[in-house]
């Protein structure tokens, strides 16, 4: 019976990952509703990012707006004012998907405010300018470097630590005789692994603040 019992064990799984995410929602939306937003007046369009982590978060986030058609061009500023860097991804009419990276951290179990301006009305002095560059199989910023070998595993440099890693990321199956709890060598394993097996490499998405292959 283990095969029933983990696929009952999945319809559960769904159901409580469908519950929590819809608790989730609402209640995310509720705390959107009380964040005074009047900042910088209501010709504005705000955002409100929440860090659900018990510590302080500086990461890129991906977001998707609806920009008015009159807006030629814009802006995102932090509460502060201060200017936040951003990158195009996709534009389909007047939606948006960019990605956003704050020069500030997300403090821990809470959030920050940001908002979309038609012009500039903030202090550049802080502003982050993205330093990434990006090949046909590399990225690198001032920090580390990448690049995807022709099998698919990738080098990762490390610059601050002047610190080398090859040939990472592969996979790698092994086959065992045993059950879900119990492993059980295979006297003559079939082995079946990625590294030095030819690999399709694509770029998705290139631009000076964020990319992916």
């Amino acid at each position: 019976g283990i095969d029933d019992i983990h696929r009952d064990s999945m319809e559960v799984y769904k159901r409580i990952f469908k519950q929590t995410n819809q608790l989730l929602e609402r209640n995310l939306k509720i705390l959107a509703r009380n964040v005074d937003t009047t900042r910088f007046g209501k010709n504005v369009l705000p955002i409100v990012i929440v860090n659900p982590s018990p510590w302080r978060r500086k990461t890129y986030f991906r977001v998707i707006v609806e920009i008015p058609s009159n807006w030629k061009n814009f802006v995102i500023l932090d509460v502060k004012g201060n200017r936040v860097s951003r990158q195009l991804i996709k534009k389909e009419g007047t939606k948006v998907e960019m990605i956003i990276f704050p020069s500030r951290n997300i403090p821990p179990l809470g959030y920050s405010t940001f908002y979309i301006l038609p012009q500039f009305q903030g202090d550049n002095s802080s502003y982050y300018k993205p330093s990434l560059k990006v090949g046909k199989n590399w990225m690198e910023n001032e920090f580390i470097k990448v690049k995807i070998n022709s099998d698919g595993t990738f080098d990762l440099i490390d610059k601050i630590n002047q610190k080398e890693y090859r040939n990472m990321g592969y996979f790698k199956i092994e086959p065992d005789r045993g059950d879900t709890y119990d492993y059980s060598h295979v006297r003559e394993p079939s082995i079946i692994e990625t590294k030095g097996r030819p690999a399709r490499i694509t770029r998705e998405v290139k631009g000076s603040l964020f990319a992916r292959f």
